[in-house]
C-alpha cells in the first residue's frame, strides 16, 4: 500500500476563513497527496465557494462537509466525531489551520507506526513561525517571519503500565492533537470526548489525549514534523491568553467535569485489567502540571491569575479534599516567582541564507509569493 492511501488529513474551520485558505494553498503548493476531509462549521459558504471555485487548479484529493454554524462547544464535538466516522484510511491527522506539515516528516511518522504496532499516535518536533510587527495578525505571508525550535522538547511515551503511562501524560502534559493517530483511537477517543460534552473547552484535549495515552504508546521524534504559526507577540496576544484561562478557570463546572473526566480514565484502566496504584494518584498529577503552568506563565504578566488559581484550587479542594496538595500550593503561592522564559533557538531569519532541508525551503518560497 502507498503512503498517500495510509493518512487522511481532517481540517476542521470556523469562521476565519483566511488561514484555512493559506492552509489549503500551502497543501497545492506542496502536492499534498493524502485525502483532505475539510468540516466547515462557519457561518456562511465562503470556503465552500473557495474549494468548489479552486478544485481544480488545487489539485488535491479533497471532500468537502458542510456543518451547522457552530455556536456552543458541543457543535464542535459533534463535528469533530462525526467527520472522523468519514475516515477509511489507517492513520489520520487533525490539522489546525494555523500549521504547515512538512511532507518528509509526515512520511517519517507513518513509517515508524507502520513498524511500531504498539504505539497510538506519534509526531516528530514541532518549530514555530512568527511574522515580525505582526501585533493583529494582519500577515500571513511574505518573508519578515523567523522560524524558531523551542528548547522546551517532548519526550515519547513508552511505559507498559497504562495508568503510569496516563499520570506522565497529565502530570508533564504535551498536545496528542497535533500527532499522525491510529484512525479506530482516535475515534474512540473523540467519541468519549462527545459522551462527556465539557463546557470548558480546554478540557477537551485533556480527554482526546489521555485516551490516546491509554489507548496505546506516544513516540516523538528528533526530526521536523510541523510548523505552527504562533500569531501576534506582543501585549494583545498576551490579554487575549490571559482571558482565555480566567475564562476557564472559573467555569463553575470546571472541577466536576475534571472529576467525571479522571474516573472515566480509571475505569478504562480497571476494564483492561489493571489494579489502581495509589503511588500514581491522577489527581494530583495534572494538578501538579496547572500549578507550574499558570503561575510560571502569568505571575509577573497578571498577579489577578494567582487569586484565581486560588480560588480553583480551593474549589477542588472543597470537591476531592485536598487539604494537603492546598497547603502546600498556597506556600508555593506566597513565596517569590520567577516567570520561566522558554529559550527560542531561531534557526531561519528573515534576509539571513536558510540552510535547512527541502520542506522548510519550500514553505520559505510559499510564505514570500504572497499568494492571495
Amino acid at each position: 500500500m502507498e503512503l498517500k492511501e495510509k493518512l487522511t488529513l481532517i481540517l476542521l474551520v470556523h469562521d476565519n476563513t483566511s488561514m484555512p485558505k493559506r492552509w489549503i494553498k500551502y497543501a497545492s503548493y506542496i502536492k499534498l497527496p493524502y485525502k483532505i476531509l475539510i468540516a466547515d462549521g462557519g457561518a456562511s459558504n465562503i470556503f465552500k465557494d473557495f474549494i468548489q471555485q479552486n478544485s481544480q487548479k488545487l489539485n488535491l484529493d479533497i471532500e468537502y462537509f458542510k456543518y451547522k454554524h457552530e455556536k456552543e462547544f458541543s457543535d464542535f464535538y459533534y463535528k469533530s466525531n462525526d467527520i472522523l466516522k468519514k475516515v477509511k484510511t489507517q492513520y489520520v491527522c487533525v490539522c489546525s489551520d494555523d500549521d504547515f506539515l512538512l511532507p518528509t516528516g509526515v512520511q517519517k511518522t507513518i513509517e515508524f507506526l507502520d513498524n511500531h504496532k504498539e504505539y497510538s499516535s506519534a509526531r516528530g518536533e514541532m518549530l514555530g513561525i512568527k511574522f515580525e510587527n505582526n501585533k493583529n495578525h494582519k500577515y500571513i505571508y511574505g518573508s519578515d517571519f523567523k522560524i524558531f525550535t523551542s528548547s522546551q522538547v517532548s519526550s515519547s511515551l513508552n511505559f507498559e503500565d497504562l495508568q503510569i503511562r496516563l499520570w506522565h501524560q497529565l502530570k508533564n502534559y504535551q498536545p496528542t492533537y497535533y500527532d499522525i493517530h491510529r484512525t479506530d483511537h482516535l475515534q474512540f477517543a473523540y467519541e468519549k470526548l462527545t459522551l462527556k460534552n465539557p463546557t470548558a473547552y480546554i478540557l477537551h484535549e485533556i480527554v482526546t489525549s489521555g485516551f490516546t495515552v491509554l489507548k496505546g504508546k506516544v513516540f516523538r521524534g528528533n526530526y521536523p514534523y510541523l510548523i505552527k504559526d504562533h500569531g501576534p507577540t506582543g501585549i494583545t496576544a498576551n490579554e487575549k491568553k490571559i482571558k482565555f484561562y480566567l475564562d476557564w478557570l472559573t467555569k463553575t463546572k470546571w472541577g466536576f467535569e475534571f472529576n467525571l473526566i479522571i474516573e472515566s480514565f480509571i475505569k478504562y484502566i480497571k476494564d483492561n485489567g489493571y489494579v489502581i496504584d495509589k503511588k500514581y494518584d491522577l489527581h494530583f498529577a495534572h494538578l501538579k502540571f496547572l500549578r507550574k503552568n499558570l503561575v510560571s506563565n502569568f505571575y509577573k504578566k497578571d498577579p489577578l491569575i494567582i487569586r484565581v488559581f486560588i480560588y480553583l484550587i480551593s474549589r477542588i479542594e472543597m470537591i476531592y479534599n485536598f487539604k494537603t496538595l492546598y497547603q502546600k500550593i498556597i506556600l508555593v503561592l506566597r513565596q517569590k516567582f520567577s516567570a520561566i522564559v522558554v529559550k527560542e533557538k531561531i534557526i531561519i531569519k528573515n534576509k539571513k541564507k536558510a540552510e535547512t532541508n527541502d520542506d522548510l525551503n519550500k514553505l520559505i518560497l510559499f510564505l514570500k509569493e504572497k499568494i492571495n
